[in-house]
């Protein structure tokens, strides 16, 4: 599918959603994170996974910016008709 590390970068930069949910799944994230995955996948929006997802995509992103990062969760998560987060970027960062 990818030819390189390079080429899934690409990608994932093009992609304006939590684009890294195709690279990394929850499974992996959890089995990674372990005990830390039991406690915080109790909550509402930032559970491991996608903390894992936004931080990937505000480090690769050219902002960086906490408020850009929420801003795209938010938009993510209300166009799939989710609970969105505040946009108080203090419980994502």
């Amino acid at each position: 599918m990818f030819e390189s590390f390079q080429s899934r970068v690409a990608t994932a930069r093009e992609n304006n959603q939590l684009f890294f949910a195709a690279l990394l799944p929850t499974e992996r994230i959890s089995s990674m994170f372990e005990e830390a995955s039991l406690i915080l996948d109790s909550a509402r929006v930032y559970t491991t996974a996608v903390t894992v997802w936004t931080l990937l995509s505000q480090v690769l992103n050219s902002d960086h910016s906490c408020v850009s990062t929420v801003a795209k969760l938010i938009a993510f998560c209300a166009s799939n008709n989710q609970s969105t987060p505040s946009a108080n970027t203090g419980g994502y960062c």
